[in-house]
């Protein structure tokens, strides 16, 4: 099964860099799916087990949730850059801004945990501050820099605010989600890739939640129109 799953994850990866493409990145990953099914029908064939334990089940939907939520996440990222990419240099700094300040406000004011459960550490006043507090900062630095760097959003000031708030409060989804996996596969991490952050997935986890929603934002046509700027 792991045979499988690598190679889902290796295909899908391939066609979202090659292609930039959401929609054959999609068929790509439904064509895996298939093989998943296949693969899991043939290797439960030979193996001749009587029955079906939960465990095939848990296992299938863990390769469709890596698939669709990392690998395909990471392929928008990639579509986005290609496309949009200031877009995507500001899904990062939403991620940058929201993660740090949400630390910061969460240690200097937080009382209130949101689920002793899911993320002891976590408090309300950390996700809304952080959330607040990163998206002025982010803000700010973006009019700041974007006179002299023109992958920035050259976006009014109220509207660059409000794309920065979607932007860090989706990344606070994408946190406890990834604290949410985490307590259930029973880790305190999620790797040992990056030592002290948790693992890699970790540090791209709000990525994968940001980069999705500027791409929606911008296949619908919901973005606010830039002003022109000439960087100095």
């Amino acid at each position: 099964m792991t045979v499988a799953s690598q190679f889902g994850a290796i295909l899908i990866s391939l066609t979202a860099c090659f292609t930039a493409s959401l929609e054959r990145t999609l068929i790509a990953f439904l064509g895996c799916f298939l093989f998943l099914v296949v693969y899991h029908l043939i290797y439960s064939s030979i193996e001749e087990t009587n029955s079906i334990h939960l465990d095939n089940f848990i296992h299938i939907g863990g390769c469709l949730l890596g698939w669709f939520w990392v690998v395909i996440g990471l392929g928008i990222l990639n579509i986005l850059q290609n496309t949009h990419p200031c877009l995507a240099s500001f899904a990062i700094d939403c991620v940058v801004c929201a993660d740090s300040f949400s630390m910061i406000v969460g240690r200097l004011f937080g009382k209130h945990k949101i689920s002793t459960i899911i993320s002891p550490k976590k408090s309300w006043e950390g996700l809304i501050g952080g959330s607040i507090v990163g998206s002025f900062y982010n803000t700010g630095l973006m009019l700041l820099l974007r006179q002299w760097l023109l992958h920035i959003p050259q976006y009014e000031p109220i509207n660059l605010f409000l794309l920065s708030l979607a932007g860090c409060s989706i990344e606070q989804v994408g946190d406890l989600f990834q604290s949410y996996l985490k307590r259930i596969g029973r880790v305190k991490d999620s790797g040992s890739a990056v030592p002290g952050h948790g693992g890699f997935l970790d540090r791209i986890c709000g990525v994968l939640f940001v980069a999705p929603l500027f791409y929606f934002f911008a296949r619908v046509g919901i973005l606010p129109p830039e002003t022109h700027i000439v960087p100095s």
